[in-house]
């Protein structure tokens, strides 16, 4: 480490010299005179020592890509006919389909193939037999103990219709009367969409339908219904 001197001049001889800081507020001796006199306090500066340059790191970023994939696909589509897009966008629409909405399908339909395959291979299933009022009796009575009985089973079930009809849904109903010809409820008995038969009954007459027993919502519910006759 390098000591910082003062510079002085004697006030008697004008010899000057140079002095320790830590002299400062004390009395010494002219070397070329002898004479003593008092080193002033004088406000210095440390000298400044050099600052290192400052380097900027700077990460060179690599230019985009003329040629990727992307510009070169939308430079292809501009130079296209239309008749070569048009056989673009079906060529794309197929992939959609065959990657995606096929699988997707298939993955839909694997619990129905499956509930089918187990029911393939169970022995047909004797439905219970009974008649509309006695059902919504049933359900009507102790809705917890008939659907211990009824429900997920299949049920034959004999009534008078008192009303043909659509779901929402588009499905084919009747609904057969609980009994009580002042009661707007009864067995609704839901067919298939594309075969249902139902074109042959009409209201008031007297039908026997086979279906599975699901639960009472205002109606006791019957779905995946065929005529018996």
């Amino acid at each position: 480490m390098v000591m910082s001197l003062l510079t002085l001049t004697c006030p008697h001889c004008a010899q000057v010299g140079k002095l320790p800081h830590e002299l400062m507020g004390k009395t010494v001796a002219c070397p070329r005179c002898s004479k003593s006199f008092a080193v002033p306090f004088i406000k210095t500066t440390p000298p400044e020592l050099p600052k290192a340059p400052i380097v900027e790191a700077v990460r060179e970023l690599p230019e985009p890509r003329k040629d990727d994939l992307l510009g070169k696909a939308r430079r292809h589509f501009a130079k296209m006919t239309p008749e070569e897009r048009k056989k673009t966008y079906w060529g794309i629409a197929a992939f959609f389909v065959a990657v995606v909405l096929c699988p997707l399908s298939s993955l839909m339909n694997t619990g129905d193939e499956k509930e089918k395959a187990k029911e393939a291979g169970k022995p047909p299933e004797v439905p219970i037999e009974t008649t509309a009022p006695d059902l919504f009796g049933d359900f009507d009575a102790n809705s917890i103990a008939a659907e211990s009985r009824y429900k997920g089973k299949m049920v034959q079930v004999r009534g008078r219709i008192v009303s043909i009809g659509k779901e929402i849904l588009g499905a084919p109903y009747v609904v057969l009367g609980n009994g009580d010809e002042f009661s707007p409820f009864g067995v609704q008995c839901i067919f298939p969409r594309d075969k249902h038969g139902l074109e042959s009954v009409s209201k008031g007459q007297v039908v026997t339908v086979r279906g599975k027993c699901r639960s009472k919502l205002g109606n006791v519910l019957v779905d995946h219904c065929e005529l018996v006759r």
